[in-house]
């Protein structure tokens, strides 16, 4: 069964874990100074229609604390880069919630 998972390109997830590896890659990414900033905010986009509320809000806050955290001390999140990429990151959940809310 391993094996077969192996070669292919889809592979069903349950939304749960879906939500918990998007979360744990994000917290991983955030302060990181490498490509898997932009890898893990293009990720989370991507993943984003199929999450329900409760880890779009654990994503987000967990986001926004960072930031804050961030701007408070070193100024950034990461190098100049990186942090633009969390704030276009932050910046799309919160438009992505008034589209949701609009029903556009």
């Amino acid at each position: 069964m391993a094996d077969s998972l192996l070669h292919r390109s889809d592979v069903a997830v349950n939304v749960e874990h879906l939500g918990q590896m998007l979360l744990s890659a994000l917290r991983y990414a955030m302060g990181r100074r490498t490509y898997i900033t932009g890898v893990t905010a293009d990720m989370v986009r991507a993943y984003w229609p199929a999450l329900p509320d409760k880890w779009r809000d654990l994503l987000e806050r967990d986001l926004r604390e960072e930031l804050r955290l961030a701007e408070g001390m070193t100024g950034t999140l990461g190098d100049r880069c990186d942090h633009e990429a969390w704030v276009s990151l932050l910046a799309w959940f919160e438009e992505e919630r008034e589209r949701e809310k609009a029903g556009t």
